[in-house]
């Protein structure tokens, strides 16, 4: 029987980790959840999950660094540096992490987990956890949303760019064997949009009236950033509305919210929206001027002023978000931030030029550099063949760094894949015996 700690999830991921906390009960390991705040951990009680606070005690930083944990929160919040409110925001924040800090080590010993499981936040807090955690010589495992939807990524660095992933060079990859069968089931599924046969959700237990007033002024003062809400229900889907690729040939620029953590913290000095678009229809007019350029809104779409800017650019083509796979497999050169579905474009062969740390980053198969740069890199990208080690890349990526688990409509498959992935971690096995069976890959066309 292994003992599990995890840090700090969301309320929109109650639906995973009960099905989680379950089906690993069921094996015979013990589950904790440890949060900041008493409130929280009693709305996880509430939900039938052992879960625990941290409680304040006389501030000692030992020798953590606190500073840097409090920065990340900051920059979640997207406060400027070197602004006022973020040096009052940091010190605060550091004073608190100092008083949590000796009853996060009081616990990780009581608890003697095997294994600590930091889910999607990517917060000061899970960094903490994880500081404290290696400090005790336990085994940290980092979760959260992969490239293509309804998967996840798994790494014991971070996530993102901050991924040990991320950190691989080209002859990691000289003995892997490529899988282009599951290469193109991957892309197919993209394409195809296809969605899990998902698990059914338990009914959620409303917290009481003054816990929900609560939670709602703490988000409202900006001491909370997560709503107890999203517990209830699974992410909307999203509405397709009618939309049109561009004439051929074109270009792809791949959009992303400004609160985006992949920008807060892989890409602190991206450049905006407006930059972006731009430096990539100076880079397209140094190969072709007459071709167009399809540029995919982020998911929470533009301010008007800046959707009008991109508009008045020649050869511009503005797309809802719902059109990022197909444009970016489709089109002849994909320029990002560091969007997750440029792994569509990776999967088409097509050329990627990013100017942020990203989890497909491989020199040699993506192109990383500032936007400026762009128009010295793009021949050079078109031209470049790496077809073998892109191939190698991607079937390690996708095959054994992704689990094939949505993270909000986890379905049997996925669910065991993510269980048995916590076993080997472990290192032990339920009392049962042999794992369940699980297959890598989407459940469709792979299925068939």
């Amino acid at each position: 029987m292994g003992s599990i700690v995890i840090g700090s999830p969301k309320f929109g991921s109650l639906h995973l980790h009960e099905r989680v906390h379950r089906e690993l009960t069921r094996r015979g390991h013990r589950i904790t959840l440890l949060f900041e705040s008493p409130s929280t951990a009693g709305f996880w009680q509430l939900q039938g999950l052992s879960s625990q606070a941290l409680a304040q005690r006389p501030a000692d930083a030992m020798r953590a660094p606190l500073e840097e944990f409090a920065a990340i929160d900051a920059r979640l919040r997207g406060m400027r540096e070197g602004s006022r409110a973020h040096r009052h925001y940091t010190q605060r924040r550091r004073t608190q992490f100092a008083r949590l800090l000796p009853d996060c080590v009081r616990r990780l010993e009581t608890l003697r987990p095997d294994l600590l499981l930091l889910p999607h936040r990517r917060d000061g807090l899970q960094r903490m956890l994880h500081f404290v955690a290696r400090e005790l010589g336990v085994r940290v495992r980092w979760l959260g949303d992969g490239l293509l939807p309804h998967t996840m990524q798994r790494d014991d660095s971070g996530l993102d760019g901050e991924a040990a992933i991320a950190r691989r060079v080209a002859v990691d990859y000289r003995d892997t064997t490529a899988d282009a069968n599951l290469l193109n089931a991957c892309l197919t599924h993209l394409l195809g949009r296809a969605e899990p046969a998902a698990l059914s959700r338990r009914e959620v237990h409303e917290p009481p009236r003054a816990w929900r007033l609560r939670n709602g002024l703490q988000r409202l003062l900006g001491l909370e950033r997560d709503d107890w809400r999203s517990a209830l229900h699974p992410p909307p889907a999203r509405q397709d509305v009618a939309w049109q690729l561009p004439p051929a040939p074109f270009a792809t620029v791949l959009l992303q919210d400004e609160d985006d953590p992949r920008i807060l913290i892989d890409a602190w000095h991206a450049p905006d929206a407006v930059q972006l678009v731009a430096a990539a229809r100076t880079a397209v007019d140094s190969i072709d001027a007459h071709a167009h350029l399809a540029v995919v809104a982020p998911t929470h779409g533009l301010h008007h002023r800046r959707a009008a800017a991109i508009a008045a650019l020649r050869h511009v083509q503005l797309l809802p978000a719902t059109a990022a796979a197909d444009a970016a497999a489709t089109g002849f050169a994909t320029f990002t931030i560091n969007h997750p579905l440029t792994i569509g474009a990776m999967l088409a062969g097509t050329p990627t030029l990013h100017c942020g740390r990203a989890l497909f980053g491989l020199a040699g198969i993506t192109h990383r550099g500032p936007c400026a740069s762009f128009v010295d890199v793009l021949r050079g990208a078109i031209s470049s063949g790496a077809d073998t080690l892109r191939q190698r890349f991607l079937t390690v990526l996708l095959g054994q760094d992704h689990l094939w688990c949505s993270p909000s409509h986890p379905d049997h498959n996925g669910l065991s894949g993510l269980a048995n992935a916590i076993e080997s971690d472990l290192a032990t096995r339920s009392p049962q015996g042999a794992r369940v069976d699980y297959r890598t890959g989407p459940p469709w066309p792979l299925a068939t």
